[in-house]
């Protein structure tokens, strides 16, 4: 915006070929904004906006004065999130990392501080068998889990459809139908966190009173628990 801003048209006039780079995205921006704005589902324009603003930075630049000073002053700050504590960053603290636990390296120290799900994930892992199957409730990243899943988010799949359910038991019935074994629960997400917004309160303690009727805690760890489901419902 600030580009754009010192960029008046009085220096370069917007090329053709720009143009065509940007008659999508207006297209892109109303689906982001109307189905859930998440960053990486406006890759498919972001070639064309970083060779949009690269051309509007240029311009600035090349100007003289105070406008090419702010300009520069703004082009400065692009690289300002190089030097923060983000994932590429953090991998520096912990390269050097010795530990007296011969199972838990430099790696592992790095995606726990870098994903939130890894430790929990990772026990997971440990404590199951190959042959079973999650029920996901509170996270979609199962980048690090091992062990078949099915996502229990609302929003990315249409196998559980919590409106159309009116017991527990109904939940725990398809559930059962699906071959699931277990539920993996981050009730920090679900009531608070990132995933909130996709669970309506009905479809909550629709999984939780199917939680207490049908499953048994196994343990907890972090805002993680898993729970074992239990022998299925009478269908009758």
């Amino acid at each position: 915006m600030g580009f754009w801003t010192l960029n008046d048209g009085s220096h370069r006039r917007f090329t053709p070929f720009l143009r065509f780079l940007w008659w999508p995205v207006p297209f892109v921006l109303v689906a982001f904004f109307r189905h859930i704005a998440l960053w990486r589902f406006l890759i498919p324009v972001m070639p064309g906006m970083a060779l949009y603003f690269g051309w509007l930075a240029d311009s600035v630049i090349a100007r003289r004065g105070l406008t090419r000073g702010l300009g520069l002053a703004m082009l400065g700050m692009t690289i300002v999130p190089l030097f923060s504590a983000d994932q590429n960053n953090a991998l520096f603290a912990v390269i050097a990392v010795r530990t007296t636990n011969s199972s838990f390296t430099a790696r592992d120290v790095y995606l726990d501080r870098s994903v939130t799900n890894y430790r929990a994930f990772q026990r997971m892992n440990r404590t199951l068998k190959r042959s079973d199957r999650i029920f996901l409730v509170g996270d979609v990243r199962g980048y690090y889990l091992d062990i078949p899943y099915v996502w229990g988010d609302p929003l990315n799949q249409r196998v559980i459809d919590y409106a159309q359910m009116r017991t527990p038991e109904e939940l725990a019935q398809a559930l059962y139908s699906l071959g699931v074994t277990h539920l993996a629960y981050n009730r920090e997400a679900v009531h608070s966190g990132r995933e909130a917004g996709y669970f309506t309160g009905r479809s909550v303690v629709l999984i939780e009173d199917m939680l207490a009727r049908h499953s048994r805690l196994q343990w907890s760890v972090n805002s993680w628990s898993l729970y074992s489901l239990a022998t299925p419902p009478n269908r009758g």
